[in-house]
This record gives C-alpha cells, structure tokens and sequence, in this order.
C-alpha cells in the first residue's frame, strides 16, 4: 500500500469505528464476519445434511460470543478456526484450484497469522484486545 493512500483511508472511515480504550469491546464486527464465511461455505458445500451442521457446529457465532465476552476465547481458539475455514475451502473447492489456495495460505495469509497470534496481544483496526 502506497502512503499516498493512508490519508485517503484516513478521511472516509468514519469516527464511529473507532473506540476508546475504556470502552467495552464490540464483538460484532467479527461475529458478522464469521457469520458472513459460514453462509459463503454453506454455499459452496454439499448440501448434505451432515455438511451442513458440521460447519455450523464450527462456526457458532453464539457460542463464539459468548466465549468472547467471558474471555475464554483465546489467540489459539481463533487460529484453529481460521485453520478450519482454510481446510473447509480446500476440500470443497475445485481441484485445480487446490494448489493456488494452498500457496495463498501458506503465503500471505500464514504471514500475517503469525504475526497477529505471535504475541498475546492481538491488535487489529477494528477490533482491540487490551489484556495482556
């Protein structure tokens, strides 16, 4: 990303995205994002049964929320979900896509997920974990 275009990011995210540090946090944006990957393979995926509660049993947000806000649900809980969704995309992709997917994950996305789970602090623009 150029810097040129920080400032431009800068002037159209509105203010109340942001929160202060004494706020309680907002689950919301992820659990809508997890929400939003569920639906994306539930379409993908078989339409059978056993598919289908699979990666809803995964992917409760419910249950997600909850664990949220009682702090049970660490760096190592959101990593092996991530790691889920990849394997999940893998199987039910075409085949000839396999290895593009499988480079992206080991690339880009293996970068940046060791870099947020590296540390017990996990600081995203949206979402902010202030506990050690």
């Amino acid at each position: 990303m150029r810097l040129a275009s920080l400032g431009a990011v800068e002037k159209t995210v509105p203010s109340t995205r942001f929160r202060f540090a004494g706020d309680p946090l907002s689950f919301r944006p992820l659990l809508n994002l997890i929400d939003e990957v569920r639906s994306k393979l539930l379409e993908i995926a078989p339409k059978q049964q056993k598919y289908v509660d699979e990666i809803k049993a995964n992917m409760d947000t419910e249950l997600i929320e909850k664990a949220l806000q009682n702090e049970a649900y660490d760096n190592k809980a959101m990593l092996t979900l991530i790691q889920y969704i990849c394997a999940q995309l893998i199987y039910y992709q075409a085949p000839v896509r396999n290895a593009k997917t499988k480079k992206f994950i080991k690339g880009e996305l293996g970068e940046r997920a060791s870099f947020f789970f590296a540390s017990k602090a996990l600081t995203c623009t949206w979402l902010v974990w202030d506990r050690p």
